[in-house]
């Protein structure tokens, strides 16, 4: 269990793991007996439940990938041996060359867990007030940009004034 878990509740606990386990933030909010604008909110401004949900997760797909990476020599060689055994019949040799050429794509299609993604309290703060500064800043450059805009019409409507007299 990382540092983060122990901040959390058990509320926040057993929705987490169900979450991990693939349920929608609905049926979380029910395992954990709270309401599901509560998971939300965790999900997105709780930095202990967003760091132990980032840590959980890539730990796990660290794993699964360990898992996958130490059968892939008997997979390539399992198929190997099907695609060059001419005594198989031809529909299993054309369905193991499929399954190597979309195994292929499989980081494409993977989703995987953002391996910088913040993975402690302190980084998911820090995140969080990071991107709190830039939606300010951007506010701020929208509405320096609506004024320049407003400034411009402006200008533009005082010419066509003129011109028209």
């Amino acid at each position: 269990m990382s540092r983060s878990s122990s901040k959390l509740t058990e509320a926040q606990r057993l929705a987490l793991m169900s979450l991990l386990g693939g349920s929608s933030s609905t049926e979380a909010a029910e395992v954990a007996g709270v309401a599901r604008e509560t998971v939300s909110r965790w999900r997105s401004r709780n930095p202990d439940f967003i760091a132990e949900y980032n840590d959980r997760r890539a730990a796990a797909w660290e794993s699964g990938m360990a898992n996958l990476h130490a059968l892939l020599d008997k997979a390539t060689s399992a198929l190997g041996d099907l695609l060059g055994n001419y005594d198989t019949p031809a529909s299993i040799r054309l369905q193991a060359a499929s399954l190597v050429l979309k195994t292929l794509r499989v980081p494409e299609l993977a989703r995987a867990p953002d391996v910088d993604a913040p993975r402690t309290s302190r980084a998911v703060s820090d995140a969080m007030a990071a991107e709190d500064r830039r939606q300010a800043r951007v506010g701020h450059e929208d509405a320096l940009i609506e004024d320049a805009l407003r400034d411009l019409e402006k200008v533009l409507s005082e010419n066509l004034k003129k011109t028209a007299v």
